[in-house]
């Protein structure tokens, strides 16, 4: 598909009221536990409500943000019984893998009440990154286990879309994370994060016309004064 240009909005006017351009790169970019965040800022505004809420959920399960995930799955609902137009067949897909996560965590809780902490492979297996990551500096494994720390780390990083942070570790632990798949991780990362720093223009324009929410965003969008000539009229 061909992109259709993007250069009628100014994204520096646009995100004068809400972050909009940062949640947009960090959902096209796979940053997202910092989308699931912006998401959750924007979602206070009542114009940008409904895509807030649909991405932010998308963004949280990816992440393992499950109560944030929560907070946007019912305020999602809550549009729906109010009569605005949501995605049931997205929504159903996000509810499914936000019951099959929980699934994960009562079998995590079951095994603390048995006496046995969950332990660093099966939080990153059930998506809970930050817990794992705090978990692998905590009990002391980055120290004691350097090589499968940073592999641990690796996949947490990549889960949360810490791109710049997984780029950081592949320089320090070049060795330990050598494999095929490590290495592929790093290389997307590396890539997303260039990306997401020198082509807004052209993210947001992807996001408009290949994520299932730009068409909700450019009917937002159209007919209101976000052009570059708001900056022309101002000077």
């Amino acid at each position: 598909m061909e992109l259709a240009p993007f250069d009628a909005i100014d994204l520096l006017i646009l995100s004068a009221s809400v972050p909009l351009a940062d949640a947009v790169c960090a959902t096209a970019c796979g940053c997202w536990s910092d989308a699931a965040d912006l998401w959750f800022l924007i979602s206070e505004n009542p114009r940008y409500r409904v895509i807030a809420t649909e991405c932010g959920f998308e963004a949280a399960v990816l992440a393992g943000e499950f109560d944030l995930a929560e907070y946007f799955l019912v305020q999602n609902r809550h549009l729906a019984d109010s009569g605005v137009f949501t995605e049931p067949r997205w929504i159903e897909l996000g509810t499914l893998k936000a019951s099959r996560k929980r699934l994960f965590l009562r079998t995590v809780d079951r095994a603390r009440i048995d006496g046995r902490p969950a332990s660093i492979a099966e939080l990153i297996e059930l998506r809970l990154f930050k817990r794992a990551i705090h978990q692998i500096f905590a009990d002391g494994s980055y120290r004691r286990k350097l090589g499968a720390s940073a592999r641990w780390l690796a996949q947490c990083y990549s889960g949360l879309g810490y791109h710049a942070s997984l780029i950081a570790l592949r320089a320090r632990h070049p060795l330990a994370l050598a494999t095929p798949d490590f290495m592929k991780r790093c290389e997307e990362a590396g890539r997303l994060e260039t990306m997401r720093t020198t082509a807004t223009p052209q993210i947001f324009a992807h996001f408009l016309n290949m994520h299932p929410a730009g068409a909700k965003l450019s009917a937002l969008l159209e007919g209101h004064d976000f052009s570059r000539s708001c900056v022309d009229r101002e000077a």
